[in-house]
């Protein structure tokens, strides 16, 4: 069992690739955890077409406060769920920052190939997610392994959708193993809840091209908010190309909450936007869009040319208490020096 030192108790939501039996399986006993930890434990999850509700598809924590969107725009302002002092300050910032972050975007989009289809295969998922611009290069990589030792690997969430390895060899065609259609590339800055270090390519290129970007970034580590320590962070610039869509699913777990920043949309109103738990909400440039993807949802570019860019990350749900972020920390790291999931 994978140790959390919590009192709520972290349901495992059972899948074909995700079973107990394989969390404990190993040629040698693994050290016992701490006595005062919790543990996860095996659980069923009961999904209700009739009535939206989170339906995490890995992890899930009980007792959180859940609402599709955290955010809701009005003609002065964006109002924040349950008033929550947390996710205000966040979307005051990046609102009151916006014009600097498209700015930013733009730079780093003219010098920096995507990392959707860098056709890198290097282990270093830091080094690999930046390389120049080749057109040529059209290879889809799957997001990340999370449970090693699998027939099949485990993919969840690098992004707005739960995708499988495609049979297509590049990220903009449709098929049958992909939740998203179109064209869809990313600029990644942190991955698998890791935030780049300085000496990082991925650091070095959004100081040198988005400081901004990377201050803000860093501040919300610093203050506890960044979604760090388990493999489900992320932080980039999403582009979604004319016409594309990605489809209904759900994330990967509920301990999280994601943010979408619009630094450029398509021409004409109501083009591009996200439906999560039956609600649809519409893009707005520099409007923040706040949600909790653990509810199933959606995005679209609906427009004929033009692209849709989001800055998007994850911070952690303001209702998980600092003990209870560390004690999920160290089960993630426990689960990682036992050789349970990939790093």
């Amino acid at each position: 069992m994978l140790p959390v030192r919590t009192s709520r108790v972290l349901r495992l939501r059972p899948t074909s690739d995700l079973h107990s039996p394989r969390l404990s399986s190993s040629s040698s006993s693994p050290p016992s955890p701490p006595s005062t930890y919790s543990t996860i434990a095996p659980s069923s999850i009961l999904v209700t077409p009739s009535h939206p509700r989170p339906s995490p598809t890995i992890l899930g924590i009980h007792g959180l406060r859940a609402t599709p969107f955290w955010s809701r725009q009005t003609s002065n302002q964006t109002e924040v769920a349950f008033n929550d002092s947390k996710i205000r300050d966040i979307v005051q910032a990046l609102e009151a920052n916006h014009d600097t972050i498209r700015r930013e975007y733009t730079e780093l989009e003219s010098r920096v190939g995507n990392d959707y289809n860098d056709g890198s295969t290097s282990a270093d998922h830091h080094a690999a997610q930046f390389v120049p611009k080749d057109p040529k290069v059209e290879k889809e990589k799957p997001q990340y392994e999370f449970f090693k030792k699998k027939s099949k690997p485990l993919s969840s969430l690098h992004s707005e959708s739960l995708h499988s390895k495609s049979k297509s060899n590049s990220n903009s065609n449709s098929n049958s193993n992909s939740l998203h259609s179109g064209s869809w590339d990313w600029r990644s800055f942190m991955k698998k809840g890791v935030f780049p270090p300085p000496p990082s390519p991925a650091s070095a290129l959004f100081l040198s091209h988005a400081p901004f970007t990377h201050s803000f970034l860093h501040s919300l580590l610093s203050s506890g908010s960044l979604f760090t320590g388990t493999p489900f962070g992320y932080s980039f610039f999403s582009t979604l190309g004319a016409g594309g869509k990605i489809s209904p699913h759900a994330g990967p777990t509920n301990l999280r909450l994601r943010v979408h920043l619009p630094v450029k949309l398509p021409p004409g109103p109501a083009k591009a936007g996200i439906q999560c738990g039956g609600v649809r909400v519409d893009y707005e440039l520099g409007k923040v869009v706040v949600f909790d993807d653990s509810y199933v949802h959606s995005t679209w570019n609906d427009c004929l040319e033009g692209e849709r860019v989001i800055l998007l990350f994850d911070v952690w749900h303001p209702d998980v208490g600092q003990s209870e972020k560390e004690g999920i920390t160290e089960m993630f790291q426990y689960a990682k020096e036992q050789e349970w999931i990939s790093s």
